[in-house]
């Protein structure tokens, strides 16, 4: 009897047992399972960044390519003309965020005088040898401060000049640019022109033929010559 039951017990502990151990087998089945899934689906996560990487990689390429894209061409083809990088002012040191307006006016002024006006005291004035220091300047400075002044100066006599702030000194040179050989040209030809001016002076007899004189148009002096003398506009239709 006792065996009986022995037997029963061992029957039903190895049945159990071997019920544990399949479902054992089927959890660590499912749990490997789903660690592939989980590894497919952060393997798939990672492919997508990295080609969203590339991507982006290619499309900042393209971008920096038209960024710094420059045209190829030969100079020696070309002629420049028209230069915008050359500077009548050039600051070394920090200037002051405001100046006060200067004060004071010139015509015509020799260029020495003026930058003795011009410039604040404690400041020296260093000028290149190739700038004539007699030049004729006109200047005001009612409204503007020292440094528009020479600004301006520098536009109307092709003047550059070197600011120092920290040593206070002004070093002024000719400007030079690539179009320097068109204004050469320009003037040459202006120089050279002729013109047909008619003036109807009510003094034009006590001019005689070929007289000259100097006429000043919108602001510039023209050198003009009498050639001859026209009837007034009622004379010329009763002819």
């Amino acid at each position: 009897m006792n065996k009986v039951l022995l037997s029963s017990i061992l029957a039903v502990s190895l049945v159990a047992v071997e019920a544990q151990a399949r479902l054992v087998i089927i959890q660590d089945d499912s749990v490997i399972q789903a660690r592939k899934e989980q590894a497919a689906n952060a393997a798939k996560v990672q492919a997508i960044k990295e080609q969203e990487a590339e991507r982006q990689r290619l499309l900042q390429e393209s971008e920096m390519k038209i960024r710094n894209a420059t045209v190829q061409f030969e100079q020696t083809n070309y002629q420049v003309i028209a230069d915008r990088t050359e500077k009548v002012i050039k600051h070394f040191g920090v200037p002051p965020k405001q100046l006060p307006a200067l004060g004071g006016a010139a015509l015509d002024s020799p260029f020495w005088m003026a930058m003795n006006a011009i410039v604040p005291t404690g400041w020296k004035v260093y000028l290149d040898n190739a700038v004539d220091a007699h030049l004729p300047v006109s200047w005001s400075g009612q409204r503007f401060n020292w440094i528009a002044i020479l600004h301006q100066l520098g536009v109307q006599k092709r003047l550059a000049f070197d600011i120092d702030w920290n040593q206070q000194v002004v070093l002024v040179r000719k400007r030079s640019s690539a179009i320097d050989y068109l204004r050469e040209q320009h003037q040459a030809r202006n120089s050279s022109q002729e013109f047909l001016i008619t003036v109807d002076s009510e003094n034009s007899e006590s001019i005689p033929e070929g007289g000259e004189g100097v006429l000043v148009i919108n602001g510039q002096p023209v050198k003009v010559k009498r050639t001859e003398r026209l009837g007034r506009p009622k004379e010329r239709q009763e002819q």
